[in-house]
């Protein structure tokens, strides 16, 4: 669908036609309408192959002028700039060329990549049925399947592959069986070199989704240790996470996610940034471990712990809540995403911080959540139909205690945002794969127990496909006819911006545009022509956003024309799809003033100011996008008011309001007699105007 998309053209010039100004490019690929991030990927990759540096901390195209730091995680980064360097070789392209191209595969790539070497691990600890059944879940689940779309290249992807590697590392490393050394306990099993090598494996993925992350690691270590907990207070005899465990997990944990923010941001740029990988947290999570350690054997030996180990405990919790504690008391300094303006941007304008509850209501005769949430739905009536045989004791029993608190922590925060929703179903997937390796092993003295066993795995097996069908269908229909008669509103906005972004950079060959336009517009003009914005929805940029607002909201010229040129603006677009004025005024608290934002008198047409040249930018009737409307500005203060008025006659002329044309161009010739230009428009009206009524005029046929 992509490239026939892409295919699409409004232009009448060939690709890179025009000079282009100095760090501006013509990107001609429309990466699908739902990844936005992955512009942004392509764009810091770019940034790092051309720089020929191996970390980006700056872009300069987002908060103009001043420009934003950058807290992404390389990984994606490297991986994409790797892939595009790969590809280069075949091309014949240079590498900073082919990121986008890159971006189209890169998900494919780790997706099969990911599960070849899952596949070893299970094949290797559980068996091959196990193997199958895993790759079943991943592959048959929409909210996992859909990160790994081609062009959806985004972090999410990798981040859900560390959450679900840590928490069935975790579990092989607990209940998986390995050959006992002589000295191990029958119900405490110390670490051995087997169990051992896991433990540090879940660490490190853990560590890895930190970094990647930390708005979805952190729950899952949290929900780990809520099941830790829980599996040692109620799981009785049997296998449980020892002493040894929680203190390895920890102190691995602290060193990987120390070593990986050092990679990111050793010796230049360590701040206070807690949205992301942190020390702070790496030492939360020693700990947290030792914490886990103190607990569960003063719970394994039923005694509760002397004054001594109990002040350590009180010191050791503290310690693990210590980023809370600094959120809590210097937000303002350390964590941008509590600010309150961009907790109500998220949370009114932006789909993904939409919660579950609210998306059904809006689209109630949708039955896609219903589909997506019937397998773990039946994993959940599984454990039912095994806890109700009796059989779930021992180590099953702990397996659950341990696996369902991770699930549910990330499944009510995916109920509450659904931007969490695949990293809970990648968590339901260990949970289903457990259940589903002792289901094969339970009921054997039960032959009926062991077919209810195997109905439920196949009821919920069936449902894994079943979920997937109105997708499909979906998907199919969108390929077949997304090129044919009128295009959709998401394909028919990316072919719009490309064209704008293309036009202002080849209108603008000395001075790289910086125009002030909605923020999922910023993102994609920058993608499609590297043009500089203002406010794009990223909590990095945060003052972006805030000065973006605050110009939308403006209510007199002399305010507005000001932040305009501290800015640097040099064009204003404003897509009917896309204009945020009206948002950016409630976010502000500005939606009751009597004074209406003197941009939106602009837009409006109410106020014409002599600063500002509208152009006119018809939209051909049979393209299919003749619903959407876009206007564009040239912010040109040295412009005078005569030739202002010329220019808005101009518009109005390309425009095909001729009436209006007439007036201003007549004003022009009141002034300046002589006025070319005016006059020559003047004649093409009375030409135009005289053609329609000849031809109202002639006789019609019976």
């Amino acid at each position: 669908m992509v490239s026939k998309v892409s295919s699409l053209s409004l232009a009448e010039t060939p690709p890179n036609f025009h000079a282009n100004p100095s760090g501006t490019r013509e990107e001609y690929l429309i990466l699908p309408g739902g990844s936005m991030d992955a512009r942004w990927w392509v764009l810091h990759t770019e940034t790092l192959l051309k720089n020929r540096d191996w970390r980006v901390r700056t872009t300069d195209l987002d908060n103009a002028p001043q420009g934003r730091e950058v807290h992404w995680s390389s990984s994606l980064i490297w991986l994409l700039a790797g892939l595009s360097s790969l590809l280069s070789l075949f091309s014949g392209q240079s590498a900073h060329i082919m990121v986008a191209e890159a971006a189209m595969i890169v998900g494919p790539i780790m997706l099969f990549g990911s599960l070849a070497l899952i596949s070893l691990l299970l094949i290797r600890r559980m068996g091959w049925m196990e193997c199958l059944f895993c790759s079943v879940v991943i592959l048959g689940s929409h909210p996992i399947f859909v990160n790994f779309q081609s062009g959806e290249a985004d972090h999410h992807g990798l981040v859900i592959l560390c959450g679900f590697g840590c928490l069935l590392c975790f579990w092989l490393g607990v209940w998986g069986h390995f050959p006992s050394p002589s000295k191990t306990s029958k119900n405490h099993p110390p670490l051995n070199d087997n169990n051992r090598k896991l433990i540090t494996l879940s660490a490190v993925c853990a560590a890895a989704a930190l970094w990647i992350s930390a708005a979805t690691a952190i729950p899952i270590l949290v929900g780990t240790a809520l099941g830790g907990l829980l599996c040692a207070i109620f799981g009785g005899a049997g296998k449980t996470p020892t002493p040894d465990v929680w203190r390895h997990w920890g102190r691995v944990g602290c060193l990987a996610s120390l070593g990986f923010y050092l990679l990111e941001y050793f010796p230049f740029h360590m701040g206070w940034r807690l949205e992301v990988n942190h020390p702070l947290y790496s030492i939360s999570w020693l700990a947290g471990g030792y914490s886990l350690a103190m607990i569960t054997e003063a719970i394994h030996k039923r005694k509760f712990p002397e004054r001594k180990r109990l002040l350590s405990l009180v010191v050791l919790t503290a310690a693990a809540s210590l980023p809370l504690l600094l959120i809590l008391l210097f937000r303002e300094d350390v964590f941008w995403v509590a600010d309150s303006f961009l907790l109500n941007l998220h949370k009114s304008y932006i789909f993904e911080f939409q919660s579950l509850p609210s998306l059904v209501e809006r689209y109630g005769n949708d039955w896609t959540f219903l589909t997506h949430y019937s397998w773990p739905l039946f994993v959940c009536l599984a454990i039912g139909v095994v806890a109700a045989s009796k059989a779930l004791i021992a180590d099953p029993l702990k397996s659950v205690l341990f696996l369902l608190p991770p699930a549910l922590v990330m499944q009510a925060l995916a109920i509450y945002q659904i931007r969490w929703t695949s990293a809970a179903f990648a968590l339901w997937a260990v949970l289903a794969l457990v259940v589903f390796y002792y289901a094969l092993r339970l009921g054997g003295e039960f032959p009926v127990w062991r077919w209810i066993y195997r109905a439920a795995l196949a009821t919920c097996l069936i449902s894994l496909f079943v979920s997937q069908i109105p997708q499909l269908v979906t998907t199919s229909r969108e390929e077949q006819t997304c090129v044919t008669g009128k295009i959709n509103q998401e394909n028919g906005n990316g072919i719009l911006l490309r064209d704008i972004a293309h036009r202002l950079i080849q209108s603008s060959p000395k001075k790289t545009p910086v125009v002030l336009t909605g923020p999922n517009s910023s993102t994609d003009l920058a993608y499609h022509g590297r043009i500089k914005t203002l406010g794009t929805l990223y909590w990095e940029n945060t003052p972006g956003l805030k000065s973006a607002a605050r110009l939308f909201a403006s209510q007199s010229e002399e305010e507005t024309l000001a932040a305009i040129l501290s800015a640097g603006i040099t064009h204003i677009v404003v897509p009917s799809w896309d204009n945020f004025t009206e948002a950016y005024n409630i976010l502000l608290g500005k939606e009751s003033t009597p004074i209406e934002p003197y941009l939106n008198l602009v837009f409006t047409g109410k106020a014409w100011p002599h600063w500002l040249r509208p152009f006119a930018y018809p939209i051909p009737g049979d393209s299919g996008l003749d619903s959407n409307a876009v206007k564009i500005f040239a912010v040109l203060p040295e412009q005078g008011q005569l030739e202002a008025v010329f220019h808005r006659g101009v518009y109005h002329f390309d425009s095909g309001e001729l009436e209006n044309a007439r007036k201003l161009f007549a004003e022009v010739v009141r002034e300046i007699p002589d006025h070319g230009p005016s006059l020559e428009y003047l004649a093409q009206i009375q030409a135009l105007t005289s053609a329609d009524r000849a031809e109202s005029a002639s006789p019609t046929l019976p």
